[in-house]
């Protein structure tokens, strides 16, 4: 079928909304970018995870950034630029398994209310994200009464450990896919792995793939999400 492309609000958020135009769907991907990009950062995924009648959506970061001069992103949450910066240049990276970023609470809200809006039952979305957009869906997932389809992790970290783990008993089973890259200078891999370990520990049911790479979303991890989702939303 063919699909239609819009951009509006749905709730506090701009969104880039990707639909079949000929039958309402029934079933929906959030997608949610990293930090200093924006919603359209993320759409050519559209193109290449093929499932009939999955409504995909890409919301903007409600905070601006300035990345430089004449150079603006979006972010869910504040990050210094100049400590990631120095993050990266001196080979010890930002952690944030002990912190509850500022900002993350209002832009959980935020995205709570957009899904609350697009008349989809909440266990027929999978949420998803990359970097700091997949440490948003991971703390919007795990804060939610109801189980998602579905949880996906790409290049995202462990965030507040004891809430997280709190949050985690009451979401037994929740079906998740991570990926990483083991070169990953932006959010080690290590960190990583320690969040996948607190998933399988605490009841959820997924896997982690690694790759060779960085920061990135190689074909290879698209591939495998496309069967990840394939199969959430079959059941």
């Amino acid at each position: 079928m063919a699909k239609q492309m819009k951009r509006h609000k749905i709730g506090p958020l701009e969104c880039i909304d990707i639909d079949d135009s000929n039958s309402p769907a029934t079933q929906a991907l959030i997608l949610l970018h990293g930090f200093g990009a924006n919603c359209e950062d993320l759409v050519s995924l559209a193109n290449m995870i093929r499932i009939p009648q999955l409504r995909m959506i890409f919301p903007n970061a409600p905070l601006s950034v300035l990345l430089g001069p004449h150079m603006e992103g979006r972010a869910w949450f504040p990050i210094s630029v100049s400590e990631l910066e120095r993050a990266n240049t001196s080979g010890e990276p930002l952690s944030f398994e002990t912190l509850t970023p500022p900002g993350i609470k209002k832009s959980r809200e935020a995205v709570i209310e957009m899904i609350s809006r697009l008349g989809i039952d909440i266990s027929q979305i999978a949420l998803g994200g990359f970097s700091q957009g997949a440490m948003l869906a991971t703390e919007v997932c795990l804060h939610q009464q109801q189980q998602m389809a579905g949880l996906v992790i790409l290049s995202g970290t462990l965030v507040n450990k004891d809430i997280w783990s709190e949050k985690l008993r009451r979401h037994q089973g929740l079906s998740f896919f991570q990926s990483h890259g083991e070169n990953d200078p932006v959010l080690p891999i290590n960190a990583a792995k320690n969040l996948h370990q607190l998933l399988l520990s605490s009841g959820a049911k997924g896997q982690m793939l690694s790759f060779r790479g960085g920061h990135e979303i190689p074909l290879e991890v698209i591939t495998r999400l496309e069967k990840f989702l394939r199969e959430i939303f079959a059941k």
